[in-house]
């Protein structure tokens, strides 16, 4: 994509491509659970995600969190 992005502007060399990529970096995107009226007590209202209120972004856990909440799922899967 980011070739064809350079080719458009008539800057598709191989060197610009790989300069592009060198400097570029990624944002990864994934679901949040929306508020649900029907469920209103497992949300807190005025710190949720709401339908057709723009983007969401969420910031990774801590490593040692992430590795945490990872062994307390394989030691409940093991059950």
């Amino acid at each position: 994509m980011v070739a064809e992005v350079l080719a458009l502007t008539g800057e598709d060399s191989p060197v610009k491509v790989r300069r592009v990529l060198r400097n570029s970096c990624m944002l990864s995107s994934d679901v949040s659970a929306a508020y649900d009226p029907l469920y209103p007590e497992v949300f807190e209202k005025k710190n949720t995600v709401y339908f057709g209120r723009g983007l969401v972004l969420n910031k990774y856990q801590e490593a040692v969190e992430r590795m945490e909440q990872m062994m307390l799922t394989q030691s409940m899967l093991r059950k």
